[in-house]
């Protein structure tokens, strides 16, 4: 009996000295955690700053619990946000550990999904030539938005430097030959603009001649020598130059003021006539006529 007394106190004894010695450890503890970065978007690698203390001195390690809305999706040390949407929110709960004890489980702010900027990708003029006498230039662009967001497009309007004005659609007062019109063009997700932007670029170019003609189909009075004044002009003021393409009926002509004359053969009921109007840049203009009698 003696004995056996004696081996319950020996064993209360060596049980005592170890709970001391697991007693005495002091576990660690975490002051302060946070998740970065702290504007977290979507296809980024997130992470835990952590301040932590160890009143022996030891060293911590963590283990860190990654939360999604709420569930737990992933244990690490970082995690991936592919596969995240903007609106979603993400916390860690962070365990120290000194090698002897885990210390207090520590929780994060919650940190929110962010919204990413668009990105544009390509941008240019319709229509893509610029004239004198164009009177409405609209921009055509691509961009993409990884949160998948609806996409539009801001425009900045430049006329050899200067700004002219916003928006996608451009009406121009009056365009000169040779200057520089310029667009920047940003991507637009309804909360941010891209970062890049693109800038197109097009020099005004001279205008062909215009021909002030309602119909095409004329009636002449006068038989058999006609003479008919082709009403045209040039928008930047340019000589201009008039041919006979094709005609139906031979002798008929056009001098440098636009005037057609010629002889109605007999039995000729219709002249049928194709003329150009050149400026003296070369652009120029082609129209079908038909006189009839």
């Amino acid at each position: 009996m003696k004995r056996f007394l004696i081996f319950l106190i020996l064993i209360g004894f060596i049980s005592c000295k170890k709970a001391k010695e697991i007693k005495g450890n002091n576990p660690p503890q975490i002051l302060f955690a946070k998740i970065e970065p702290e504007n977290l978007k979507k296809n980024q690698r997130a992470g835990a700053l952590i301040s932590a203390n160890d009143k022996d001195g030891d060293d911590i390690t963590y283990k860190i619990e990654w939360f999604l809305n709420g569930k737990k999706i992933y244990e690490g040390k970082e995690i991936e946000t592919h596969n995240f949407k903007k609106g979603d929110t993400l916390h860690a709960v962070i365990t120290p550990y000194d090698g002897k004890e885990y210390g207090k489980p520590y929780k994060t702010a919650p940190a929110l999904i962010k919204n990413t900027p668009p990105e544009i990708i390509s941008a240019k003029f319709l229509p893509e030539t610029i004239l004198t006498i164009t009177h409405k230039i609209e921009v055509k662009a691509e961009g993409k938005d990884i949160d998948d967001d609806k996409i539009s497009f801001l425009v900045e309007w430049y006329i050899n430097g200067e700004k002219r004005g916003e928006g996608l659609s451009f009406f121009p007062q009056k365009l000169k030959e040779n200057e520089l019109l310029e667009a920047v063009v940003y991507a637009y997700d309804g909360e941010e603009k891209s970062k890049n932007f693109v800038t197109i670029s097009a020099n005004v170019s001279n205008s062909p001649p215009i021909i002030d003609l309602k119909q095409n189909e004329i009636k002449l009075s006068s038989y058999p020598y006609f003479t008919y004044k082709i009403n045209a002009y040039d928008p930047d003021g340019d000589d201009l130059k008039f041919e006979i393409v094709s005609s139906n009926v031979k002798g008929i002509e056009i001098d440098e003021n636009g005037i057609i004359k010629g002889k109605i053969e007999e039995n000729i009921k219709n002249i049928n006539l194709r003329i150009k109007i050149i400026d003296k840049k070369g652009n120029y203009i082609e129209k079908n006529l038909t006189f009839s009698f």
